[in-house]
């Protein structure tokens, strides 16, 4: 499989996982937030349809990637089977726990680029790696806004993503409402 078809799908994934999780919780404040991630897995599958357009039908089936399952997948299949979000958990828990998945997800193309000989295999997965640790900003941003505990139980403005701005090139606070626009950002996409 090509390392940018797999990291496509591991967007969706993410996208979906994100947004199943934002139905689960009540509080504003995260379901806002989880739009937000929601939104940085649509906006970055952008980058790597970008990506794969322009490298990636040149290359070679990564082979490593035969069977396996992203850990979005993992994760969606976990919250079928009935594992829940405890939104009651101190906001420096919740954010561990976001930071501990976005390192899981760069990792495994870190760990997938050292696995393959091919030059252009190894700089697609670096590459794809490099996306991802986006996420892991994205969590940094919010974590340094402060926001405390009171935050996820209200409804309060926030500041866009790091990968928001990227993409849009300043924050625009009427594409970044979490609930009014909520399928809109990827739903477009392949």
């Amino acid at each position: 499989m090509n390392p940018y078809d797999f990291a496509i799908q591991m967007s969706r994934d993410g996208e979906k996982f994100f947004r199943v999780l934002k139905r689960q919780v009540t509080k504003p404040g995260l379901r806002r937030i989880l739009v937000m991630l929601a939104k940085d897995q649509a906006l970055h599958r952008q980058d790597l349809l970008k990506m794969k357009k322009a490298e990636g039908t040149s290359l070679d089936d990564a082979g490593n990637l035969s069977g396996v399952r992203n850990p979005f997948a993992e994760r969606i299949e976990r919250l079928a089977a009935g594992e829940w979000l405890d939104e009651n958990l101190p906001s420096a828990e919740l954010h561990r726990r976001g930071k501990e998945l976005a390192n899981e997800c760069e990792d495994f193309y870190r760990k997938r680029a050292a696995m393959v000989k091919s030059p252009s295999l190894k700089q697609a997965f670096l590459g794809v790696a490099e996306v991802q640790r986006k996420h892991y900003l994205t969590l940094e941003h919010l974590i340094k806004q402060g926001l405390a505990d009171a935050e996820w139980k209200v409804a309060v403005p926030l500041e866009c993503s790091l990968a928001i701005q990227d993409h849009w090139g300043e924050c625009n606070p009427a594409k970044n409402k979490s609930d009014e626009h909520e399928g809109k950002v990827g739903d477009h996409l392949p």
